[in-house]
């Protein structure tokens, strides 16, 4: 009856254990459809409402490229503290960049502005990030639009 007994608790761990892997199978196909559903967000829009550590999706054109000056070893350098290029990047318009920034345009970091033509248009996967003072956009990924 011992025997019967530990096989029946057995069995049921068992089946408890599959039903766990079945949810967390069930939750990670979840969050891959939400991931892949990523929707293009209006630059004003995610200006203002952008969630840090959040990758986001926008089109726009490239109006305006930024490259830090190279820093010699001896200088501390003051200009570009971060050394960060980067880009300016307009959803409605390929325009002259303008200062300060217009609500449709946004300044993304990233680690080389030759890759990205002036006033072609773009699809932009970036990472909104902390910044000291306010939230940072960074390149990901991106893919000319004809």
């Amino acid at each position: 009856m011992e025997n019967n007994h530990k096989s029946t608790v057995i069995a049921l761990a068992s089946i408890v254990v599959i039903f766990i892997f079945f949810l967390i199978g069930q939750r990670a196909e979840k969050l891959e459809q939400e991931v892949d559903k990523e929707e293009t967000v209006r630059i004003a829009e995610l200006k203002k409402t952008g969630v840090a550590s959040t990758t986001y999706e926008i089109q726009g054109f490239v109006v305006g490229k930024y490259e830090c000056p190279p820093c010699l070893e001896t200088e501390k350098c003051q200009v570009c503290p971060n050394q960060k290029n980067a880009i300016i990047v307009d959803d409605s318009a390929p325009l002259t960049p303008e200062s300060p920034l217009a609500d449709s345009q946004i300044t993304i970091f990233t680690d080389d502005t030759k890759q990205l033509d002036l006033g072609r248009r773009y699809e932009l996967k970036i990472l909104c990030q902390p910044g000291k003072n306010q939230k940072e956009f960074h390149l990901s990924n991106y893919r000319l639009i004809e």
